[in-house]
């Protein structure tokens, strides 16, 4: 009976993998036999997906998102620049007569809505109704005062009855292209204009695996910490730039500061033509030494792609964890690659079919885990989109197999 459970989720599983192989595939043959040329937008995307910053510059989403909250190049370059299209310009401001005030000239708040009418695991006798999941306020923006961006988020979910959480906190100061210093509570991979090592920018309901994955010390690079970070970027058009980052963090259940500190440095070249590739060095310590203070080392590399309408992306990283006090230690890996390909219509993303697959390691990698993620989106406009969503447990040692199947309905305003 087991066998053939096994045969039908497999067979289910081949089928969905070819629906989106062929989902992901045809559409670009289909432009280049018609010979049209699928449009991605010139130069810069979005970050948060914030739709006051389309308010304020009167330009459309697509303007800084290949599909959102995917940013595209004009949308990284943005972010660099500190929430701003030209530092130091007046554009969009409110300014004094006599200089003394600089600030937004329209209030900089954003909201996402999010909906699950269908949410149904094969493991569940019955499928979730989400008719409201969850509702994200956003007040963002670059011009604080010359040169300030700053960024914080308030969320409400139903796992959580719909209370109020102050999410993430950032303020930056950018006085320069080649130095910029960053003061948050949240991630440092968040704060990546590539959005490859952490969930910042992904389009699935589901999670990249291996951002997530705190091993014994507990220290993920999804974890929220108290953080203070410098970036720059130095480069020429015809030649490619390399990115840079720094930062210093403080444990990450401290949220006054007080743990270990740990450091992180990152590089990436970005050739500007569509290819981009960069690595990462962190260590540290988690916990205090009563209570057994753990060390941890990550390391990793990671790519993105954009060429002919296809976005790829992936990364992989090595995981090593020791606790001080008993010397128990493990070493792990995580990866994940993900392909996307927007299909556009009057210059905006019409339809994005997206394929991923995850794999990590647990308990010093004698345990290995797999998840494959195909999604189909619609952008029924540039600030709202449905999808659905297929998710399947490929490898999962030690723990029961499981897949799953989600329509999602976003709108930002």
């Amino acid at each position: 009976m087991r066998n053939e459970k096994w045969k039908r989720w497999l067979g289910t599983g081949v089928f969905m993998l070819g629906v989106f192989l062929g989902i992901w595939i045809v559409p670009p043959l289909l432009h280049k036999t018609m010979r049209l040329c699928p449009v991605r937008p010139s130069s810069v995307g979005d970050v948060q997906a914030v739709p006051a910053f389309a308010r304020k510059y009167g330009i459309s989403c697509s303007q800084c998102h290949t599909a959102f909250p995917a940013l595209n190049d004009y949308g990284r370059e943005f972010k660099l620049n500190g929430y701003v299209r030209e530092r130091g310009s007046k554009e969009g401001v409110l300014e004094a007569k006599d200089g003394s005030l600089w600030t937004e000239k329209i209030f900089p708040w954003g909201a996402m809505v999010k909906s699950r009418p269908y949410d149904k695991k094969q493991s569940d006798r019955e499928f979730k109704l989400r008719a409201l999941h969850e509702l994200e306020l956003f007040v963002a923006g670059g011009d604080a005062s010359k040169h300030v961006s700053y960024f914080t988020e308030v969320e409400a979910e139903d796992e959580m009855g719909f209370s109020p959480e102050l999410g993430e906190l950032q303020v930056g100061y950018h006085p320069s292209r080649y130095l910029n210093l960053l003061l948050a509570n949240r991630s440092f991979f968040m704060m990546d204009p590539f959005q490859t090592l952490s969930n910042m920018g992904k389009l699935t309901r589901s999670s990249r695996d291996f951002a997530m994955q705190g091993y014994l010390s507990g220290d993920s690079l999804d974890g929220e910490k108290q953080t203070v970070a410098a970036y720059g970027e130095i480069g020429r058009e015809n030649v490619g730039s390399l990115y840079y980052a720094a930062g210093l963090s403080s444990d990450k259940g401290d949220a006054e500061g007080e743990g270990p500190k740990d450091g992180v440095i990152r590089l990436a070249f970005d050739s500007l033509r569509g290819v981009a590739v960069g690595g990462f060095a962190s260590a540290g310590h988690e916990g205090l030494p009563a209570a057994g203070k753990k060390k941890f080392s990550r390391a990793g590399l990671d790519a993105l792609v954009e060429l002919f309408g296809v976005t790829a992306r992936g990364a992989f990283a090595y995981f090593y964890d020791k606790n001080t006090v008993t010397q128990a230690r493990e070493a792990n890996r995580g990866a994940y690659t993900e392909a996307f390909y927007a299909v556009n219509k009057d210059d905006r993303p019409f339809l994005v079919p997206l394929i991923r697959q995850d794999w990590f390691q647990t308990t010093d990698g004698t345990k290995q885990f797999g998840n494959f993620t195909g999604q189909l989106s619609h952008y029924f406009a540039e600030n709202g989109r449905a999808f659905v969503e297929y998710f399947a447990n490929t490898k999962r040692e030690g723990a029961p197999k499981d897949h799953r199947w989600t329509l999602q309905v976003e709108v930002g305003f």
